[in-house]
């Protein structure tokens, strides 16, 4: 039998195609070690979680870490309280949102177009490395991508069902729409309302609109989302101002903040991050049209619609990161599916695209920056619970999630500059973390306070992280013996038993 007809038995039947499709994006997901910073970070804010037993504010190495709203961590907490915090437990959430991703794509093409068109704008998903590496990513875009997809497919749904099952669909996209905004803010409304409105304009059906208003739908969707914002508030005023004016509004309309880049970016990214299915999609577009229905019109003109809304949307602002664009995938499935179901080179697109996400992810692998998590892998056995972990200007997000630290790292620097005055990184998070709660004197340290430590419990063991450059130049640090080196860093032991 030939490989093209046994993956064709494999994947026969939905339940077949979607186990395919989840031990596909887990294999290649437990390849690769955890990237900083991101991955580290979403990490260890999920690992305090549980360790702290604190599921309403998210925290950064024990300071208040209100960035992103809990769903991510909520997720990634509840898999590591079973498994622990492995590599694979911290890429669980986002594994769901490209299966959700795909999920979509399918329901959509197959209710709009056909069987074979959905099937094959999965495949695109599915060899696609914008969206295979996207899913295995350590971070919150593919989770809200996943319910932006799912919000928009059940308000279609609502679209072209009747009856009972017309309301039923609508009250789960009003929820769902609160499930993305506890995943990653206004976005999980904002977008997937933007593109229904525009969609069944462009289609010359206003009255869904109407059909889609419903008070039993958005007392679903502030169920969802009030009781965050309420509780949060009340340990910590200030929170939905911060959320959603600072890391919403600001951010979207301030320079300022990392990764600016020019409206150029986003087209640059999807062209090569859907390769080989971009010049795939060149070859077949030659070729004619499949015959149109006024479904399969519709499922372009939304494929057209969701595509353009979220590639602007996105590309408005300065402050670009890749896992922006994934919400725009279904929509290439939409736009793709139908076309290359009837390109007769599509099989060896196929393969040659899952051999492209292979490469990458092993290419990846050999070339992250890991020198501090081998560090803390290998002296993690001799670092006691009541020893001191100290990051030496510099934090180091993996450490303490290797570690799994039940206190917070200590890190020394200058923290005199308030933080809307610190450069978008690390010393940023961590000073907003303490200037929310002032009383944590003992996790951000200046020089002299870490001298007076030194002086009140000079025998304590303290684990220091540090450049080698640094702890060769700096007269604080003379003395203490190296107890590990990889590459430029270091980690020098004061303290307990030479």
């Amino acid at each position: 039998m030939r490989p093209v007809d046994r993956l064709q038995l494999l994947i026969a039947t939905p339940a077949r195609l979607f186990a395919v499709l989840a031990a596909w994006f887990t294999l290649l997901a437990a390849w690769r070690p955890l990237a900083v910073p991101d991955e580290g970070r979403y990490t260890d804010v999920a690992r305090w979680m549980l360790r702290s037993g604190d599921w309403v504010i998210p925290r950064l190495d024990g300071l208040p870490f209100l960035h992103k709203p809990p769903l991510y961590y909520w997720i990634e907490a509840s898999v590591m309280a079973v498994t622990g915090p492995t590599v694979l437990s911290a890429r669980v959430a986002s594994l769901l949102g490209l299966w959700a991703v795909c999920l979509v794509s399918y329901v959509l093409v197959r209710r709009l177009a056909d069987e074979r068109s959905a099937r094959w704008g999965v495949t695109v998903l599915a060899t696609s490395p914008l969206a295979v590496l996207g899913g295995q990513y350590a971070n919150l875009d593919m989770l809200v991508a996943g319910c932006i997809s799912l919000t928009l497919m059940l308000a279609v749904l609502a679209c072209v069902s009747e009856g009972r099952s017309r309301q039923r669909y609508w009250w789960a996209a009003y929820a769902m729409a609160g499930v993305g905004v506890l995943a990653k803010g206004l976005i999980g409304i904002v977008l997937p309302g933007a593109v229904f409105v525009l969609w069944t304009l462009l289609d010359r059906q206003p009255r869904r609109i109407l059909q889609g208003l419903s008070v039993v739908g958005l007392v679903l969707f502030l169920a969802v989302v009030a009781p965050w914002f309420w509780f949060g508030e009340q340990d910590i005023p200030g929170l939905t101002h911060f959320f959603i004016v600072v890391q919403h509004f600001q951010r979207y309309t301030q320079t300022g903040f990392n990764n600016a880049w020019g409206p150029w970016y986003y087209p640059a990214v999807v062209a090569a991050g859907l390769l080989p299915w971009t010049l795939a999609a060149l070859a077949a577009w030659r070729r004619a049209a499949p015959q149109a229905t006024p479904e399969t019109r519709s499922l372009q003109r939304l494929g057209v619609v969701w595509f353009a809304v979220i590639m602007v949307f996105f590309s408005i602002p300065p402050s670009k990161l890749v896992g922006y664009i994934l919400p725009l995938l279904p929509a290439v499935a939409m736009l793709l599916g139908p076309r290359l179901a009837q390109w007769p080179h599509r099989h060896k697109a196929a393969w040659l695209g899952a051999l492209l996400c292979v490469v990458l992810v092993v290419a990846a692998s050999r070339h992250q920056k890991t020198d501090a998590t081998r560090l803390a892998q290998a002296l993690k056995p001799q670092i006691a619970s009541a020893d001191l972990v100290v990051c030496w200007q510099r934090y180091d997000y993996t450490v303490p999630v290797v570690l799994d630290r039940r206190t917070p790292v200590q890190v020394v620097n200058d923290w005199s500059t308030p933080s809307h005055l610190t450069p978008d990184n690390w010393r940023r998070e961590l000073k907003e973390g303490q200037e929310f709660e002032p009383q944590h004197t003992d996790i951000l340290l200046s020089r002299e306070q870490w001298q007076a430590q030194r002086a009140n419990q000079p025998t304590r063991t303290a684990w220091i992280w540090v450049d080698a450059g640094t702890a060769a130049k700096d007269p604080l640090l003379s003395g203490y013996p190296v107890a590990r080196r990889v590459g430029k860093l270091v980690v020098l032991k004061a303290g307990g038993q030479p």
